[in-house]
Order: C-alpha cells, then sequence, then structure tokens
C-alpha cells in the first residue's frame, strides 16, 4: 500500500491564495491596518498598541502579528512534545 506523502501550506501560500483565489486585496487590508495605528505608534523600536480589542505588536517598525488583547500563545516547548 502507498503511502500519501505529507503535504503543508506555507504562509506565503497561505497569503497568495487569499489574494488570488479569495481576491482579498491585500494593499487595502494593509491600510486598514496602517489607518487604525496612524495615532496610535510612538517613536520607539518595541511596541504594543491596542485597538478595539487586538493588541498590533511592532518591531522595529514593523507590524509583525495582530492578536486578540489578553491573548498568551502557549509556551513552544508544549507543541513538541
Amino acid at each position: 500500500m502507498s503511502r500519501k506523502p505529507k503535504v503543508v501550506v506555507s504562509d506565503h501560500a497561505l497569503v497568495r491564495y487569499l489574494e488570488r483565489v479569495e481576491l482579498i486585496d491585500l494593499d487595502a487590508t494593509r491600510a486598514d491596518i496602517l489607518e487604525a495605528l496612524r495615532d496610535r505608534i510612538a517613536p520607539c523600536s518595541l511596541q504594543n498598541v491596542v485597538v478595539d480589542g487586538f493588541r498590533y505588536c511592532i518591531r522595529n517598525g514593523v507590524v509583525t502579528t495582530i492578536e486578540p488583547q489578553g491573548y498568551h500563545p502557549a509556551p513552544m516547548a508544549r507543541h513538541f512534545r
């Protein structure tokens, strides 16, 4: 019996799917994010900004992730047990 190879979807492929198949305008979404942060960004390299219940994590001028306020991801070690 042949086994099916394990396949995963990369973040890049996921973004392209949203953009090209679901037709989500990523540039407009990026502009919406920046507009929400426009008056809340401080001139520092590391900060978290909360807008409408979501925490925008900004590192060196780049929004690196957006999480629900109060979200605490599990420590990485838990994922490898």
